[in-house]
């Protein structure tokens, strides 16, 4: 029995069905080559576009060369040396010159723990060996040294085991 009596044949079809179309993939726009360098124009003169543009500095001399005057000799003023580079330090304290105090030393050492000394706690704590773990800070030969000047104290360095 059909109990649509009253519905036109629009209402029974349901909605329209769009066609089916099939799939294309979009195109890019094909882009040419930029031009070659020979064809931009040769760069206006700055002056002429930024007619306030200051000089830039170092760029052209300048027509009335400024004279330097000398420095004064100070009296009683020494000149800093700054030595540049690098000193490798020993495990053992060795002969140096402390640019602090100006005087030929010989370097006084002190241990402190590093990195080795930390890796082979943790080492000896991971293993088990829970009551040894502190016996690398009591051992200096797995610890870092410190470099010190032993008339100014100042720090010079450090040698690292790691």
């Amino acid at each position: 029995m059909d109990f649509r009596v009253g519905m036109d044949s629009r209402q029974q079809a349901g909605p329209p069905v769009p066609p089916q179309v099939a799939y294309q993939q979009p195109t890019a726009p094909r882009l040419e080559p930029p031009p070659a360098y020979a064809e931009y124009p040769p760069n206006p003169d700055p002056k002429a576009v930024y007619p306030n543009l200051p000089p830039l500095p170092n760029a052209v001399p300048h027509p009335h060369p400024v004279q330097q005057q000398p420095m004064p000799h100070l009296q009683g003023v020494r000149p800093t040396t700054v030595y540049v580079g690098s000193v490798a330090f020993s495990s053992h304290g060795q002969p140096l010159h402390c640019t602090t105090c100006q005087q030929e030393i010989m370097t006084r050492v002190a241990p402190k723990p590093g990195l080795l000394t930390y890796l082979l706690c943790g080492g000896l704590a991971f293993f088990g060996c829970w009551i040894c773990c502190c016996i690398p800070f009591c051992v200096e030969g797995a610890q870092d040294i410190e470099h010190f000047c032993p008339k100014c104290n100042r720090f010079l360095g450090t040698y690292k085991r790691i």
